[in-house]
């Protein structure tokens, strides 16, 4: 016959076994008999250990090294649909709708160089040409791109725009870059 072992705190429910010895409480029982002050001063012990950071404010630089430790790692798709299952239902509030928004309309000024127009999908649609300008393929047989032609991302006027295929921009790029490269070696 096996014996019993009853949760510690008197409710009367049986605990399990773990590791061949039972458990003195059930999940959350080990609390109810303690005084709100032994509550206080166990949370306070546990403050600062790895895991527990209730109350505690991250540096910068503990949240950037969080960040990087993070990064490159994909989730499964079963762990995406729990997220996406447990998301179900929840609305944004006010404030975060309204710092997406703020997030979103960035000053993009600053963004890789770019002029801000550049972000408009309307004007680069209006200033890309059918065609490639230094082939002559069309849109139809290849990806265009737009190109600056005097290198200057923030001069989006659309005189110092040429559309080019992806071929042809790359032979472009890779032109300038050997050129630079003969200059820096006769220097």
């Amino acid at each position: 016959m096996e014996r019993k072992y009853y949760c510690e705190c008197g409710c009367g429910q049986e605990v399990t076994i773990y590791r061949g010895k039972p458990r003195r409480f059930i999940a959350g029982h080990q609390s109810k008999n303690m005084s709100e002050e032994t509550k206080l001063k166990m949370s306070k012990a546990r403050m600062g250990h790895p895991g527990y950071n209730k109350g505690m404010k991250m540096s910068e630089e503990t949240k950037l090294k969080m960040s990087l430790a993070q990064k490159g790692k994909t989730f499964t798709s079963e762990h995406r649909e729990k997220i996406r299952q447990a998301r179900v239902g929840k609305k944004h509030t006010e404030e975060s709708i309204e710092k997406m928004r703020i997030n979103s309309m960035k000053d993009r000024t600053g963004f890789r160089g770019y002029c801000d127009i550049w972000f408009d999908p309307e004007y680069k649609k209006d200033c890309r040409k059918d065609y490639c300008e230094e082939c002559g393929a069309t849109m139809n047989e290849v990806t265009l791109v737009l190109h600056h032609i005097d290198e200057n991302k923030l001069n989006c006027k659309p005189d110092n725009l040429k559309t080019l295929c992806q071929a042809c921009h790359a032979r472009l790029h890779m032109l300038e870059i050997w050129q630079e490269r003969r200059q820096a070696m006769r220097a």
